[in-house]
């Protein structure tokens, strides 16, 4: 059994919710990137998330991996200015989280 399976369920028996809100409402939110070389592989708020996730036991949480997930859950918006998406995903990560 990987290592990292064991703590989902020790993570949401304690902190449940707040682990994930905590993050969301401390995200910079928009980044307008004019071009793709200026996509950002990772950020300071990935950085922080992947330290606290390792303290915690996780492992290969690195903030590369953690910015990906952050990118795929609208934690911060980093779609090209000139992507059709552009407006409709910045509209999307304006919006409170329901998800919680």
């Amino acid at each position: 059994m990987a290592k990292n399976e064991s703590f989902p369920l020790t993570l949401s028996s304690t902190q449940n919710s707040e682990a994930g809100t905590h993050y969301a409402r401390t995200t910079t939110g928009d980044q307008q990137v004019p071009a793709l070389k200026n996509v950002p592989l990772r950020s300071p708020k990935a950085e922080i998330i992947s330290k606290d996730l390792v303290t915690s036991g996780f492992r290969y949480v690195g903030p590369v991996i953690v910015y990906s997930f952050m990118q795929a859950a609208g934690m911060t918006v980093d779609h090209l200015l000139h992507c059709y998406r552009y407006g409709d995903c910045v509209d999307l990560a304006e919006r409170p989280w329901r998800h919680f």
